[in-house]
Order: structure tokens, then C-alpha cells, then sequence
């Protein structure tokens, strides 16, 4: 015999705590597509002034990579818009990792389309009293004109996500919105 009794109970038992470890310590990695929907914040139709707007948000996890494509829709109780160009198409790429515990998703803006504020106006502050004596450069934020400058929109440039787990194998909690996992074809 290769091992006697004493022998084979102590290395079931330790192969029934290595799988129990890994399961309550091991990373939350989630894979497959789901589905969900995220308010758009700022945006309505004078239109449809009733109607909500979200985007359809489809989320695909491959082993260590995440994909989010975007599009927008609109709701009013049991009514659905699909726009053709309201509150833009957005295309994310990424990685997922974890982080202090959670599982997060760090994606980055590959494409979009229709895309509002992607470039804001901003308008420095003035300076009230300045010591300064030196000369004013052509691009220094402190010149006053009449004309705000624009710059990029970096909270649509990036996008960070944690990704949480529920009771369910179907439903993926992402940034508090809920996810619904679509089934295998």
C-alpha cells in the first residue's frame, strides 16, 4: 500500500482546507457578459420631458480584461427610446484587478461617438490681489479674457468600477448599479 489510513486522512484534510481557503479568500473574478443600466446625469428632452435617460451599459469580462460598450436609451414607465445620437456611444477598454479587497475595473476610452461634454469650458479663477512682478506667458491661466478655455473631460476619458458579487450567479453589482448576467449562446 502507497499510503495507510492515518496518511490518506491527513491529506484529504488538507486538501478540503486548501479548497476552503481559496474559495473564502480567493479573488471575486467574474467572466461573461452582463447587462445594465447607468442614469446619465445631467442630460433630459425637451421632447420627452418625462422620460429618464440611461445608458444600455454591456459589460464583457475575458480573464483579466474588460470591455464596457455604452449606448444610450430613454424611459418612461413602459415606453423605451433607443437614440441614434442622444447622450453618445461609448467604447472602454481595461483591466481588472484587485484592489484592498474588491474587485475593481480600470477602464480606459477607446472610442466614442455622439459624445457630449467630452471637452469642458473652464473659466480660471481671477486673481484678486497678485504680488507677482513678473511678466504674463502667452498660455498662463492667471490672464483674464473673455473667452473660457477648453479643456478634456477626464471623467470620460477614464472610468473605474467595482465589480461586488450577490447572493445571485446572475446579478453583478457594479458601482451600486445592478447587472444582469446574459446567458451563453
Amino acid at each position: 500500500m502507497l499510503f495507510d489510513k492515518p496518511k490518506m486522512k491527513k491529506l484529504t484534510l488538507i486538501l478540503i482546507e486548501t479548497f476552503l481557503l481559496t474559495i473564502a479568500f480567493g479573488q471575486f473574478k467574474p467572466q461573461g457578459t452582463s447587462v445594465g443600466l447607468e442614469k446619465i446625469k445631467g442630460y433630459s428632452s425637451s421632447e420627452k420631458p418625462k422620460y429618464i435617460w440611461y445608458h444600455l451599459s454591456v459589460l464583457t469580462i475575458k480573464g483579466d480584461s474588460v470591455f464596457l460598450e455604452q449606448s444610450p436609451i430613454a424611459i418612461y414607465k413602459n415606453d423605451t427610446i433607443f437614440s441614434a445620437s442622444d447622450g453618445g456611444f461609448y467604447s472602454y477598454a481595461g483591466a481588472i484587478f484587485e484592489y484592498e479587497g474588491k474587485t475593481i475595473a480600470d477602464l480606459n476610452l477607446k472610442s466614442c461617438d455622439y459624445c457630449p461634454n467630452q471637452f469642458i469650458k473652464f473659466t480660471p479663477p481671477k486673481i484678486v490681489k497678485d504680488e507677482d512682478t513678473t511678466q504674463l506667458s502667452a498660455n498662463d491661466t492667471a490672464m483674464t479674457s473673455n473667452e473660457p478655455q477648453v479643456i478634456e473631460n477626464y471623467t470620460i476619458k477614464n472610468k473605474i468600477m467595482i465589480l461586488e458579487k450577490t447572493k445571485s450567479n446572475n446579478t453583478l453589482l457594479v458601482n451600486k448599479n445592478i447587472y444582469r448576467r446574459q446567458k451563453q449562446k
